[in-house]
């Protein structure tokens, strides 16, 4: 999601100092990590590795979310632009989580949206082929969302350094490349002054 650019200051205040402390401490939740956009749009990205999806279940995450904000969380999200969420489960490899920050320093993700149903093994197939091969790739995890609306897949890319080119050959995704609705290169989010 992205504030407006009057607000980027309270927006990184909350993420940093409610919103992502408050999901550390409620079970299930492995990782969190913020990114921003380099290339693409919107600006500020928030990943987060569970243990499994039913985490956004428990009565901990429950207690902060939903009909649960905070009064300063309905406010600043009621201000931003572009808010996305996914909830995924990994579908390659079988057991990843994120690379450390001091590991990757740029992550590029790609969302498949409608994607036919050999979406899985197409999208992974074609990323792998593009990506395990690179020396700058770190690791590629491929994560799967079921929903009401259809499946989506995104290809997560996490990088030591910047690839020379974004450029994607969507013809390896087999009959899933017209599915693409994002691509997006990140850096890590790094406060001010910390």
């Amino acid at each position: 999601m992205e504030p407006q650019s009057t607000e980027a200051e309270e927006f990184n205040d909350w993420y940093d100092l409610e919103h992502v402390p408050e999901r550390q401490t409620a079970p299930g939740f492995l990782t969190a990590q913020r990114w921003v956009c380099v290339q693409g749009w919107p600006r500020y990205m928030a990943f987060y590795d569970l243990e499994t999806v039913e985490a956004l279940q428990s009565d901990e995450y429950r207690g902060f979310s939903g009909e649960n904000l905070s009064p300063w969380s309905r406010r600043v999200l009621s201000r931003t632009l572009g808010g996305y969420r996914m909830e995924g489960t990994l579908v390659y490899p079988e057991d990843a989580v994120s690379v450390p920050k001091d590991e990757a320093g740029y992550m590029i993700l790609v969302r498949f949206v409608g994607a036919g149903p050999n979406g899985a093994k197409d999208i992974t197939d074609g990323l792998r082929r593009q990506f395990e091969v690179r020396g700058e790739v770190r690791q590629l995890r491929v994560f799967r969302n079921d929903a009401s609306n259809g499946t989506e897949y995104i290809g997560v890319v996490e990088l030591v350094t910047p690839l020379a080119s974004l450029t994607i050959d969507l013809t390896q995704m087999g009959p899933d490349a017209g599915t693409v609705r994002m691509m997006n290169l990140y850096t890590p989010y790094m406060r001010r002054g910390v």
